[in-house]
């Protein structure tokens, strides 16, 4: 009885050390949002790591509290009459003890197994490995350490990728594609290796005690219950999303201006303003969008920050979004965005050195991407390639006398598109509606048929 009631409060003690840590965390990372304006911060994260860290604590409570305060003493009990294994009640507690042992050692080595796996396979993503190789050089003992001590490598993981208190260490920056992967190993290794076995267990374990309930084994068995729920709703309210391949891309791009190369920590972690900004340029919703990292980043011209954005999307393939995005950087739009994304309407930012970073094979190549011109929202040639009835001039960096983007589908039926060669040759009609300006770049030649470019 005294021993139960140590150990009860014990288990007690533990609990509170955890939601007061977590509470910690989350006014912490909440005040910083706050000051600092950060938008980045993913609180539920945090809740995530203390609920998983609860019941892994509780279980291993639970295992203890058998093996010392039953199977022990009544081991002791039976010493004297060499009778130990005929004992029913003995016989009883140790298998539950051994089952308890295994339900929650077993998942636990598995769980870092498939960290050591989900590790590898990130850091050879022709896409991500690089950053994720960065990170794990840093704090990939760091991630470890923790993932041991909470005893839940899922929690950690989300911790690691929350973007507490704009700290490197909590912003590892995978992709939501890789996290909810690698989040998908927890139905069979929390759920069905630890929490439905140890809750079976618990349960067998008070219908087996003559004594009251255990508290112990009852805070044990709220927190499977719990974490089951959480995690079977997780699954199934993200089942659609898992089974979806989507193809993302990479694109990066520079941003300077007088107030960001004094104060560049201030913008690292507005991030969420510039996935609506830059959706806004690709007519996608702000969801498709992801901002991975903010990184400072200095250079003979400037200082700055280098921002890493990835376009998951069905709607535009890579090559419609580089043109879509570049023509936004040679016309001041992506400037304009920037501007409003982190208030610098007085600073002028300035965005530059966008790149694509594109998938060959098992490899990645870095596209240095060239102005490109629009004709009504369809992707023309890139500077300095001709085709019939187009005459290509050096572009210079003003956007006076660009031409018209146009989005209205109305429009476009009312446009006679030609391919030959990989060109394209555009004839709008003399009585369309839409506006058409001659450009340093392209000179429409006339025709019966209208202005063709």
């Amino acid at each position: 009885g005294t021993d139960l009631l140590d150990e009860a409060k014990a288990l007690f003690i533990t609990v509170c050390i955890l939601v007061v840590i977590g509470f910690a965390l989350l006014l912490s990372g909440l005040i910083f949002a706050f000051v600092t304006k950060a938008d980045n911060f993913v609180f539920s994260s945090v809740l995530i790591f203390i609920v998983h860290s609860i019941d892994v604590f509780s279980d291993l409570f639970f295992c203890i509290s058998i093996w010392s305060d039953y199977v022990m003493v009544l081991a002791l009990q039976e010493a004297d009459t060499l009778d130990l294994w005929s004992s029913s009640e003995f016989l009883r507690y140790f298998v539950l003890a051994v089952l308890s042992t295994v339900f929650f050692v077993l998942p636990i080595v598995k769980n870092f197994r498939d960290l050591l796996k989900f590790q590898k396979i990130t850091q050879d993503d022709p896409l991500h490995g690089e950053r994720y190789r960065t990170w794990l050089e840093q704090y990939g003992t760091i991630l470890y350490i923790l993932a041991l001590l909470s005893g839940s490598t899922f929690g950690t993981m989300k911790l690691m990728n929350s973007n507490l208190l704009g700290m490197k260490i909590f912003a590892m920056g995978l992709c939501l594609s890789h996290l909810r992967e690698y989040y998908t190993h927890r139905m069979v290794n929390v759920v069905l290796l630890e929490n439905v076995p140890q809750l079976v267990i618990q349960i067998a374990f008070n219908a087996s005690t003559e004594n009251d309930i255990s508290v112990i084994s009852l805070i044990a068995a709220i927190s499977s219950v719990v974490s089951i729920v959480v995690a079977v709703v997780d699954h199934f309210s993200k089942k659609e999303l898992n089974k979806q391949q989507m193809p993302s891309e990479l694109f990066t791009f520079k941003v300077t201006s007088q107030g960001i190369s004094q104060r560049p920590r201030r913008y690292k972690n507005q991030q969420r303003t510039i996935c609506k900004n830059v959706a806004k340029v690709l007519i996608l919703d702000k969801s498709a969008v992801e901002v991975l990292s903010i990184n400072e980043y200095s250079d003979a011209k400037s200082d700055g920050l280098q921002v890493y954005v990835l376009v998951t999307t069905l709607t535009y393939s890579g090559e419609d979004m580089e043109r879509m995005l570049k023509d936004a950087v040679d016309n001041g739009v992506m400037d304009r965005q920037m501007a409003k994304a982190w208030r610098l309407d007085r600073d002028h930012p300035h965005v530059s050195a966008l790149q694509w970073r594109k998938i060959q094979g098992a490899t990645t190549v870095t596209v240095q991407m060239t102005p490109t011109a629009t004709v009504s929202g369809t992707p023309a040639l890139p500077i300095g390639q001709a085709a019939s009835g187009i005459s290509p001039v050096p572009r210079p960096r003003s956007t006076t006398g660009s031409l018209h983007r146009y989005r209205s589908t109305d429009d476009l039926d009312k446009f006679q598109v030609a391919t030959t060669d990989n060109h394209r040759k555009i004839t709008i009609p003399s009585n369309s509606a839409a506006d058409v300006y001659n450009t340093p770049r392209y000179t429409p030649s006339n025709s019966a048929d209208g202005k063709t470019f």
